[in-house]
């Protein structure tokens, strides 16, 4: 009898335990971080005055075209200041991109905007990619990890537009 009661309870405990599992809330969207620490006050304010989402992003990516087309012109004589600029456009681009898939839009509205980051970031493919060779070899290897997020941001956002999300995991 008392065997039976044992396996009753922990029966019971199982239930338990797999009701706890299921009513667990649903991860909401991460929060988007503050803007990168970096940038100049103008830069700030240039991002901060739009209030659209659409224009929030589109002066983000501004922004970042501008700190990317910094560093190209700076990465071979000075290849930390290029690192640094690096640095803040693969942050902007992360921003734009969590700033975007926060903010609780339309479908439609949303790929516009993660559009306007994809073609940013195919616009300056080359670039990045003309500034890395520039840098020293030291420098270029600390850069693989930036070079890596922007694409898959990239990805992502050619995925949301074209697949509706569903083709990459």
């Amino acid at each position: 009898m008392k065997f039976y009661a044992l396996i009753f309870q922990i029966g019971q405990l199982c239930v338990l335990c797999c009701a706890s599992l299921w009513a667990q809330p649903v991860e909401s969207p991460k929060l988007p971080a503050s803007l990168p620490v970096g940038l100049t006050d103008a830069e700030v304010q240039l991002i901060r005055k739009e209030t659209n989402p659409k224009d929030h992003v589109e002066a983000v990516t501004r922004v970042a075209e501008a700190r990317l087309a910094q560093a190209f012109k700076q990465a071979a004589d000075n290849p930390e200041a290029a690192l640094k600029d690096l640095e803040l456009y693969s942050a902007l681009m992360t921003y734009g991109n969590d700033h975007t898939r926060y903010l609780n839009l339309p479908v439609k509205e949303r790929n516009k905007i993660l559009k306007v980051i994809e073609q940013s970031i195919f616009k300056q493919q080359r670039n990045l990619e003309g500034t890395r060779q520039q840098l020293p070899i030291e420098a270029r290897e600390q850069t693989e990890k930036l070079v890596e997020a922007i694409k898959r941001i990239r990805l992502r956002a050619i995925d949301d537009v074209l697949g509706n999300g569903g083709i990459i995991k």
